[in-house]
């Protein structure tokens, strides 16, 4: 086979063609290529750089708003803090003052129950004494001739006298509801000054009495109106003894005002009937504020004079 092919071929040609353009083209387009792959990454290099220019300002413009915001939160939080502080501080401070108000309360309620304790034995004392000296004159009657009217007139005097105060401090000591009920003001003042009478303080600082006649009945619980009428009054004794002035004296009054009832206690610390009034910061006058809220009435104070108000039980009762 290799012999009859070798005797059969009878020569070989080359054909041979320029590729010089087209490598030139080849060239021209990765030239071409590389240039434009040059081109985009230099785009995407300044994208990138823009890109990561705008996330940090980005970035800085959310962590001035976060700070921000965290800034205000800790203002808001700061300020509620404080006012809850200032509100948590306010009421301890009442707390104290109220029962700093109830300890001179308490102190002042034990004292008068001390004078008046005194001022009963020596009181009764006297009656007493006055009694059995005339009953021992009695005694020593041997006949009708003897016989003299003086003696059990005054044994009956003295008597009264004895009942008319043992009255007294039974209807002020009794024990009431602690619900409201139609009160007559005109007698638990005559109550309350009556036994304050009792009170040695109240000997230089009289309590005159200016009760208005034919009043309706008022609106109250009696424990509580005792009670504020009493330190009120108290209140007002201190401020005339702080005064040191001759001829001092509580006045108090009462009148209908419209559909209210009206109480006005006032101090004239001096013959020439000079007021005085009460600090408006006095912790009695504070506590008789809630005593009176409590019971639907108020009170006010104006210029030397403090009014309280109650409702009236004629107003209450055709309101309901």
């Amino acid at each position: 086979m290799v012999d009859l092919f070798q005797r059969s071929l009878s020569g070989v040609f080359e054909i041979y063609s320029d590729v010089t353009p087209f490598l030139q083209q080849i060239d021209a387009g990765s030239a071409r290529v590389t240039d434009v792959t040059t081109r985009s990454q230099a785009r995407v290099e300044q994208a990138a750089i823009k890109n990561q220019r705008e996330a940090a300002a980005a970035s800085s413009k959310l962590l001035l708003v976060v700070g921000g915001l965290l800034a205000l939160v800790y203002a808001a939080l700061l300020v509620f803090v404080r006012n809850g502080q200032r509100i948590i501080d306010q009421e301890a401070r009442a707390r104290e003052q109220s029962a700093l108000g109830e300890q001179r309360w308490h102190r002042d309620k034990m004292a008068a129950m001390a004078a008046m304790a005194a001022n009963i034995s020596h009181e009764v004392g006297n009656p007493l004494a006055i009694i059995s000296g005339l009953a021992e004159d009695i005694e020593r009657w041997h006949s009708a001739s003897e016989f003299n009217p003086e003696p059990p007139r005054m044994i009956l005097e003295q008597t009264l006298r004895i009942a008319n105060m043992t009255r007294r401090i039974t209807e002020f000591a009794t024990a009431r509801s602690e619900t409201s009920e139609p009160l007559d003001i005109n007698q638990l003042i005559e109550d309350v000054c009556a036994f304050l009478g009792f009170d040695g303080r109240f000997r230089d600082t009289p309590i005159e009495l200016r009760l208005s006649d034919h009043l309706s009945a008022c609106v109250g619980i009696p424990d509580h109106l005792t009670e504020v009428l009493m330190g009120l009054l108290q209140a007002h004794e201190e401020v005339c003894k702080k005064r040191q002035a001759a001829g001092a004296r509580i006045l108090v009054q009462t009148q209908a005002r419209g559909k209210e009832l009206m109480v006005g206690i006032w101090c004239e610390c001096s013959t020439t009937r000079e007021t005085c009034s009460l600090s408006s910061g006095d912790s009695r006058l504070e506590s008789a504020r809630r005593r009176m809220d409590a019971m639907g009435g108020r009170i006010e104070l104006a210029d030397a004079r403090l009014d309280i108000y109650l409702r009236s039980f004629t107003s209450n009762a055709s309101g309901t």
